[in-house]
């Protein structure tokens, strides 16, 4: 849970890409053009780094970060995510989990540790190289067959 700052601002630990804490606002400092995102409110920090918020909470999506760990991210979510979605033997929760449990493994990192909002640009280019070797749709399909 954010902590708050002596002017009253939420504040959230640390921005992944420079260490400084970050503020809340809303989606003007960060789409100052966009205005159907007015509304929306992310943890931002001056070098640039932001994250978004879960809907109706003050809780990240993620953690803060900039251009260079965005697009990393960003490149894991278009390998990873159809390893997920285009399942149609269990639900999409399950699936999601399944997957999120095999990029663990592929990366030796605790399934709570692992989450691609959470990860450094190092750690995301790790796991879409790990999402683009071998079949890991089959990995997961056949890991839950073996239960």
């Amino acid at each position: 849970m954010p902590t708050i700052d002596h002017n009253g601002h939420s504040l959230v630990e640390i921005d992944v890409d420079c260490g400084a804490r970050t503020r809340l606002v809303d989606g003007t400092a960060v789409y100052p053009r966009r205005r159907d995102l007015v509304h929306l409110r992310f943890y931002a920090c001056a070098c640039g780094a932001y994250v978004g918020v879960h809907k109706g909470t003050l809780q990240p999506l993620g953690t803060p970060a900039g251009p260079k760990t965005r697009t990393a991210r960003s490149a894991v979510h278009a390998v990873f995510d159809p390893l997920w979605r285009d399942r149609t033997d269990v639900s999409r929760t399950v699936a999601r989990r399944q997957a999120y449990g095999w990029l663990a493994g592929a990366l030796s990192i605790r399934f709570e540790d692992c989450h691609i909002g959470m990860m450094d640009s190092a750690t995301a280019k790790r796991a879409r190289a790990a999402c683009l070797r071998g079949n890991p749709a089959r990995s997961i399909m056949e890991s839950t067959r073996r239960r």
